[in-house]
């Protein structure tokens, strides 16, 4: 057969440049710098701007215990990161402080700066600019201490009135594989007079009988009933905790509950509301040598880890 050398120059001349694009690496993507935000001192009543990481260092200061796994410390960093974002982008404590966050964990997250360790700056470090997001848009990264065993969707766990997120679920945490005592069961009791005072902000002057009046299929009280003096008042649980205060009332899954008439009893399991990522969960899977990342996302069903800045 006769060579066709015309045939071979022009099959090299096709594929040498094909080969050259191929090989080129696809650009990347460039990110901006990390941004600085305003926080208020509830200690110190002064407000400062700082990088958003070193922030968030005092939060999973505030929000862990000390000597926890690092990917524990990783997995809250990232939690953590994502409702910062999220909340600064719905104002932030604007309102409230004239700032984007603050320190107080009852208008955002815990926050100790003092407790701040290398094994922490770290575990921040490793995670940088690192956020869950669920169709491009950061998440509400909610977090409790201890879900009691089954994580809450967040209309169960904090009466959430907008539509229910795709990524908050209600499936099963191995917590109570480490979790100590306290949270694994807790015991909690009011006489109805102390109930009355507590309750006084909602124009409660005398309590007759509190009960249950709604229970989650994974044992989470979402709605209470308080019968008084004035007639019947319906009331979240989550909303319940916070004034029959929260470190006694530790949960709202409520595995025992009785009212004699003048004093009621409640036992449960687990500490906070429930919603998203349980920290004495992260710290058994932490020790189960789950990584950050997976550790996140194992709560916040259906998210991607997007990296935000460099």
């Amino acid at each position: 057969m006769a060579k066709r050398p015309w045939l071979i120059i022009l099959v090299l001349a096709i594929l040498i440049p094909l080969a050259v694009m191929m090989a080129r690496k696809a650009p990347t993507k460039k990110l901006p710098q990390e941004r600085t935000i305003t926080v208020f001192d509830h200690k110190t009543g002064n407000k400062r701007t700082i990088p958003i990481e070193q922030y968030l260092e005092g939060v999973v200061a505030g929000e862990m215990k000390p000597g926890w796994p690092s990917e524990a410390y990783a997995a809250q960093a990232i939690v953590a990161r994502s409702f910062t974002i999220e909340f600064i982008a719905r104002g932030g404590t604007q309102k409230l402080h004239g700032t984007d966050v603050c320190t107080d964990e009852t208008h955002t997250q815990a926050y100790n700066e003092g407790n701040v360790t290398a094994v922490i700056q770290k575990a921040i470090e490793a995670t940088r600019g690192q956020v869950l997001t669920y169709n491009n848009d950061p998440i509400r990264g909610w977090f409790s201490a201890a879900c009691g065993g089954t994580t809450a969707r967040a209309k169960e766990g904090i009466a959430y009135p907008e539509a229910e997120p795709p990524y908050t679920v209600s499936k099963h945490c191995p917590e109570a594989k480490y979790s100590p005592p306290e949270v694994k069961h807790w015991t909690a009791t009011y006489t109805h007079k102390e109930l009355a005072g507590l309750l006084q902000k909602l124009g409660v002057k005398s309590v007759e009988k509190l009960e249950i009046a709604q229970k989650s299929d994974a044992g989470r009280v979402e709605r209470w009933n308080i019968l008084h003096s004035g007639g019947k008042l319906e009331i979240a649980g989550q909303d319940l905790r916070i004034y029959l205060d929260p470190m006694r009332m530790r949960s709202n899954v409520i595995t025992k509950f009785s009212d004699d008439g003048t004093k009621v009893t409640m036992e449960g399991r687990g500490f906070g509301h429930g919603v998203g990522l349980c920290q004495w969960g992260a710290y058994t899977l932490a020790k189960e040598g789950k990584k950050a990342q997976e550790i996140a996302q194992y709560f916040f069903q259906g998210t991607k880890i997007e990296k935000r800045w460099r």
